[in-house]
C-alpha cells in the first residue's frame, strides 16, 4: 500500500500500463506498443497506447487518510504508411479500434486486476480525433490519434 499521494498515483500508472500491455487486442504480440510515458519522436511503432502525465488534485485529509482524483492523459496513436487516402482511413479504423479496445478492458475490470481501488474504479473518456501527416522511414505516411483521459481516485492512509 502506498504511503503518499505521489506513491499512489506511480504505482497506479503502472499497474494500468501492465494491465493494458497484457490485455488481449493491446499485447505487442497484437502489434500494438504500451508505453507509461510520453515518448520521443523516434520511438513511435505503428500502433501505441500512450501513458502520458498524471495531475491529482487532493481532497482534505479524513478519518480515511488522504484521497486524490488522478487523471492520466492518454492517447491512441495509430501510423500507416502512404500518403493516399486508402492510409487516411487504415489509420482512423485502426484507431477507433484500438479505443475500443482501451475502452472494452476498462469496463471489464475498472479495477485494472485491484490496481485501483474501488469503490470507484477507472473511467476512460475519449476526447475526439486528430489526423496528421507524418514522414516514416522517410516515406510518406499518416496517422491518427485519439487523445483520451484515465480517471480514478487514490486513498492513502
Amino acid at each position: 500500500m502506498a504511503s503518499t499521494i505521489a506513491e499512489a498515483v506511480a504505482q497506479a500508472k503502472d499497474g494500468i500500463g501492465d494491465y493494458l500491455a497484457a490485455t488481449a487486442g493491446l499485447r505487442d504480440a497484437d502489434g500494438v506498443t504500451v508505453r507509461t510515458a510520453t515518448i520521443a519522436p523516434e520511438e513511435f511503432t505503428y500502433e501505441m497506447v500512450i501513458l502520458g502525465d498524471v495531475t491529482a488534485p487532493q481532497g482534505r485529509p479524513g478519518l480515511r487518510g488522504r484521497s486524490a482524483t488522478p487523471t492520466m492523459t492518454c492517447w491512441v496513436v495509430i501510423t500507416r504508411a502512404g500518403g493516399d487516402e486508402t492510409a487516411v482511413r487504415a489509420a482512423r479504423a485502426r484507431a477507433t479500434a484500438v479505443m475500443g479496445l482501451v475502452e472494452g478492458a476498462t469496463s471489464a475490470d475498472p479495477t485494472m486486476a485491484g490496481t485501483v481501488q474501488p469503490p470507484g474504479g477507472l473511467q476512460v473518456a475519449s476526447g475526439g480525433l486528430e489526423e496528421s501527416p507524418v514522414a516514416w522511414d522517410e516515406q510518406a505516411a499518416r496517422r491518427a490519434t485519439i487523445p483520451f483521459s484515465l480517471s480514478w481516485t487514490s486513498h492513502v492512509t
